[in-house]
């Protein structure tokens, strides 16, 4: 038993767990709108044949039956089309889902009944076949619905066939034909099903792919903070903010001191070291919506949106605190930082007014903040 539950999950286990839910709505979303064209075309033929037996056959014995059911057959077209469209709009996936399995269920019954009822007139099978082919061919869901739902309608068939048909051998040879279709059908089913399994896969790693590209271009490779490029486009962004809020903004500019010391000392790779401990402790410190960017070498930017000076400057002195415990056994880490809030004088300079206040804090020393 465990070999067929892990059989008939095969394909939606292949799609990861965060997907699944992702999957099922675009599934069902695109089989609604399918089903929907479906049961309009499939209306609107039916009451041109329903139109033609009333003005042609209407003398012909047992056609009130027939056009009944073809009736029947419109309104519930009708309906279903109806009931799918609304909880399209309205994004009912769940319910759209059953929708979807019981009209396919319905229209197959609703096949076999017209067939059935054309065995007065014909002996013919067509109706079934083609509902048969065409449900598979449009609607897309797991293969197991299909064996449900083509099982109970091949059972209704084949008891309906001996009781109208009078043709043994035609039953007969109908009802094999039905077994060897309704295979075929399942097969197919599981074959197209499992190609949009595929193809959602292959959605799902293109989108990974972009985003890891995107990420790749905004940020640093070493620290993972936003890189000069990214920085700058958000600092653009939030000083129109800010002017057009009334808003305060401020921006630091943190140097390490020393920095080529450092490398030339114990090398580039405890340089490395130094510029992730420091990219981590800034991000430690500072607020969940701030900015914070490695500008350049051993330089790093950090947007401090709606603060004062005086409540980015206390951010700045937790960070340089921090910033003295890291670095080689023996050596202290210290960085310079330069804290500017923005204002109309200095709008269009702003990252360079905040670059010349920290090389103030520099020149006056290292290891302080000039604001």
């Amino acid at each position: 038993m465990g070999w067929r539950c892990s059989f008939l999950k095969f394909a939606l286990n292949q799609i990861p767990n965060e997907h699944q839910e992702e999957f099922r709505e675009h599934l069902f979303s695109m089989n609604s709108a399918r089903m929907i064209t479906l049961f309009l075309i499939i209306a609107a033929i039916e009451m041109i044949l329903f139109l033609g037996e009333m003005f042609f056959e209407a003398s012909t014995e047992g056609i009130q039956i027939i056009m009944l059911i073809k009736l029947l057959f419109v309104a519930i077209c009708l309906l279903l089309a109806f009931l799918l469209w609304l909880f399209k709009k309205y994004k009912l996936f769940k319910i759209s889902r059953g929708i979807v399995v019981f009209a396919l269920f319905g229209t197959t019954v609703l096949a076999v009944a017209n067939t059935l009822a054309a065995q007065a007139l014909v002996s013919d099978i067509s109706i079934y076949i083609m509902a048969l082919y065409i449900s598979t061919a449009i609607i897309r869901i797991s293969h197991r619905y299909y064996i449900i739902i083509n099982s109970l309608c091949f059972i209704y068939f084949a008891i309906g066939m001996r009781i109208v048909q009078p043709n043994t051998q035609f039953v007969k040879w109908s009802i094999i034909n039905a077994v060897i279709l309704n295979i075929i059908v399942v097969i197919i089913a599981r074959m197209l099903y499992m190609q949009n399994v595929t193809i959602f896969l292959d959605k799902i790693k293109i989108n990974n792919q972009l985003r890891t590209l995107k990420y790749m271009a905004e940020h640093d490779g070493l620290t993972n903070l936003y890189n000069h490029q990214t920085i700058s486009c958000i600092i653009e962004r939030q000083k129109e903010l800010s002017r057009a809020s009334k808003g305060n903004l401020c921006l630091a500019v943190l140097d390490i001191d020393n920095f080529k010391k450092i490398n030339d000392q114990y090398g580039h790779v405890m340089g490395d070291q130094v510029l992730k401990s420091v990219a981590k402790i800034i991000k430690e410190n500072v607020r969940e919506h701030d900015f914070v960017a490695r500008y350049g070498g051993d330089e790093f930017l950090i947007l401090f949106p709606g603060v004062t000076v005086a409540e980015a400057n206390i951010i700045c002195i937790r960070i340089l605190d921090s910033v003295r415990q890291v670095g080689p056994t023996g050596t202290s880490i210290t960085g310079s930082i330069g804290l500017i809030a923005l204002t109309e004088n200095n709008y269009n300079d702003f990252v360079e007014n905040a670059d010349m206040t920290m090389y103030k804090a520099k020149n006056g020393g290292k290891a302080q903040i000039v604001s």
